[in-house]
């Protein structure tokens, strides 16, 4: 029988995050033997209920569970299996199994950053986070985030908007359509990136769950950037974790110093996090090519681009778009000449017509009717004409821009290409 049956059974045995599991293997050294061995030993630190689990759990519901996985296309990895990402092999009670879609390839192949905040941003953190999180995806960067609304969103949105790779690590099972807002732009995940959890398929979020996910969010990346958070904020544990581990912690300095929105931020910056007024300030901690690259994405170009997409925006578009480019990471970032601007999304191919709207449902075909008939719209003014919630109205915008139907312009502008 494959280890990865093992695994599994101990998995389910204990549940994810369980550090039982990892002392019973230091007893008993492999998965297959703690499974014989377990069937009639009974080690002093296991309580009844451990007992009884092992008693009933057999290797019937684990077959059942790997043919659940194969038909959802969800992957495995075990600790031991040689593609098992080698950074989480370092981390504190390491996750016995990784349930993946995409490419797990990612975690080796590129120089990882976790991004974490708030799910209530202020609207300069969603700016600023969105100006900084596409110019590190376009500098090389492997964007880490955990799927939820707020500014976990925004980073993957950026990282897939500007052509990078992203990944989501999930506190939850991957086939939980959790949140639901972000459920649609699973596909393009799995597509330009990973989907990541070491939860079992069906598992359905939890609140224990999202503190054992954030060692993972942790463990992953080279470093992890705190954009904003109040105390207390899942995003601090986060933080937290990667300083334990050993890893640099980045904070985009507050809007306003005396908002509590702010005062984790706040807390670590005290504490000696690197302050972050531009991308450079975190791509000098990673690798050289990072840096070149960044480099790569000139002014000129920006500049370039942004003065063809003028004649067709307003003059409050282009008001708005001089203030994203210049003000937006603050007068520090000003400068020094940040590398950090504005950066629209290059109009590739072909035209929508009306036809494309029969290929579209529910909100996402509102929207792209509306964009039909009236460009370029600020995203302000597409949620209020559609009467949507924000977030909704953002991955629908998403999924529209990633299927080349439309285009993001300055100032949260979209027009139809």
């Amino acid at each position: 029988m494959e280890t990865i049956y093992y695994w599994i059974w101990l998995l389910l045995v204990f549940g994810a995050g369980n550090r039982k599991i990892w002392k019973i293997l230091e007893h008993y050294e492999t998965p297959q033997t703690a499974y014989t061995a377990l069937q009639t030993e009974k080690l002093p630190f296991l309580k009844e209920r451990d007992v009884r689990s092992i008693k009933t759990v057999t290797m019937e519901q684990v077959e059942k569970i790997i043919q659940n996985c194969k038909e959802k296309q969800i992957a495995m990895v075990c600790f031991d299996d040689e593609n098992y990402p080698e950074q989480l092999r370092q981390i504190y009670n390491p996750p016995i199994v990784l349930f993946y879609q995409g490419q797990l390839s990612l975690l080796t192949d590129y120089p990882c950053l976790t991004v974490v905040g708030t799910r209530n941003p202020s609207d300069y953190s969603i700016q600023t986070a969105d100006l900084l999180c596409r110019c590190l995806a376009k500098s090389g960067m492997l964007l880490v985030s955990g799927f939820a609304v707020g500014l976990d969103s925004v980073a993957h949105r950026a990282a897939l908007l500007s052509g990078g790779k992203t990944v989501a690590v999930m506190g939850c099972g991957l086939d939980v359509p959790y949140p639901k807002v972000n459920a649609s732009a699973k596909k393009y995940i799995i597509r330009n990136g990973l989907m990541l959890s070491e939860f079992l398929p069906g598992t359905e979020p939890a609140r224990q769950n999202f503190p054992m996910r954030n060692r993972i969010l942790a463990g992953v990346s080279s470093g992890t950037l705190v954009i904003q958070a109040p105390v207390g904020s899942g995003a601090l544990i986060t933080a937290e974790q990667a300083m334990e581990q050993g890893k640099p912690v980045f904070c985009l300095p507050p809007a306003d110093i005396f908002d509590n929105q702010y005062a984790g931020v706040v807390k670590y910056l005290r504490e000696g996090a690197i302050p972050v007024f531009a991308p450079e300030d975190i791509l000098r901690e990673y690798h050289d090519s990072c840096e070149q690259r960044l480099q790569e994405i000139s002014l000129d170009m920006i500049l370039k681009q942004q003065s063809a997409e003028k004649p067709a925006q307003s003059e409050h578009t282009a008001a708005a778009s001089s203030r994203n480019t210049t003000d937006a990471v603050g007068e520090n970032a000003a400068s020094r000449k940040s590398s950090v601007k504005e950066v629209a999304v290059e109009p590739v191919k072909p035209a929508a017509d009306v036809a494309v709207l029969e290929t579209l449902e529910g909100l996402t075909k509102q929207i792209m009717a509306l964009l039909l008939e009236q460009s370029p719209l600020q995203i302000d003014q597409i949620v209020q004409t559609v009467q949507a919630d924000a977030e909704e109205v953002a991955a629908c915008l998403t999924e529209l821009a990633i299927a080349q139907l439309v285009q993001r312009m300055p100032g949260q502008y979209y027009s139809v290409l």
